[in-house]
């Protein structure tokens, strides 16, 4: 985390990074790099095009107000197409940060949640791009159960549902267990008293464990995330209800109504947890 002219940011290293989807390329003039989506560089999606990776311009060139920009590609991927690629370039560092006009950034705010100890108790409720983040004198923030672990990255554009303005919506998968990570419920204790998010994933398991007994086992595991939820939470009976319905209809949950059935119907689910 760091403060500068232009306000607050939260910085991500990643370590051994991998191309998973879209066009890496360099700036010619500075050792800083940057993806582009295949529609930026060819106008098309992969799937629009059917494009190859071999597709994507050796150069590209772009102005940002009165800035020109000239990129060099760097290495080109098409999910699915091929396996990540490891890009070579020894660690990374990114930069979320805040806009004057609109305070922090959609994604910045997000990643904070998903991937800090404190959670969302490190954000102030401003819009002022250089208070959004508590201050803080600590170097890692990162959250102990996700030390280590290999991640792969998503920015997705979505568009605004108040206004007509677009946004990126981060989604992080942990690649061993092939399922999103989402806010910790833990709080990580600040004075502002608020609480994180209700999500499907303890801090610590990444949703991959859960205490509850062998008769969960043959159930999916976003239901089994659920009772580990409920039974966290200590919930009383319309708690459960109403958790289970915001589940099922929170688009970035992974739990379905379909899952629900497998596991015996609506009924049954409830009163297992």
């Amino acid at each position: 985390m760091t403060s500068k002219s232009w306000g607050q940011s939260l910085g991500i290293t990643m370590k051994n990074t991998r191309l998973v989807e879209g066009c890496l390329y360099k700036d010619v003039d500075k050792a800083k790099y940057k993806i582009f989506p295949w529609e930026k560089i060819c106008g098309v999606t992969p799937e629009e095009g059917d494009l190859t990776e071999d597709d994507a311009n050796p150069y590209y060139a772009t102005s940002y107000g009165s800035t020109d920009k000239k990129y060099e590609l760097i290495k080109a991927r098409i999910a699915g197409e091929s396996e990540p690629v490891e890009i070579g370039i020894g660690n990374v560092l990114q930069w979320f940060g805040a806009t004057k006009k609109y305070g922090a950034k959609s994604a910045s705010k997000t990643l904070t949640k998903i991937l800090t100890t404190p959670g969302e108790d490190l954000l102030n409720d401003t819009d002022d791009n250089h208070n959004w983040l508590h201050d803080t004198n600590e170097t890692n923030l990162l959250r102990g159960d996700l030390e280590g672990r290999t991640f792969d990255m998503f920015l997705r554009k979505r568009d605004a549902s108040d206004s007509d303005n677009t946004y990126f919506h981060p989604t992080v998968v942990d690649v061993e267990l092939g399922r999103k990570v989402k806010p910790s419920n833990s709080s990580g204790g600040s004075s502002n008293g608020s609480k994180t998010d209700v999500s499907t994933e303890s801090s610590g398991t990444l949703g991959g464990e859960s205490d509850q007994s062998d008769d969960t086992d043959d159930v999916p595991g976003p239901v089994n995330d659920f009772f580990a939820t409920a039974d966290r939470l200590d919930m009383d009976e319309s708690g459960k209800v109403a958790l289970l319905d915001d589940l099922i209809v929170d688009e970035e949950n992974e739990l379905t109504q379909d899952m629900i059935e497998e596991a015996g119907g609506r009924d049954n689910v409830l009163a297992q947890a």
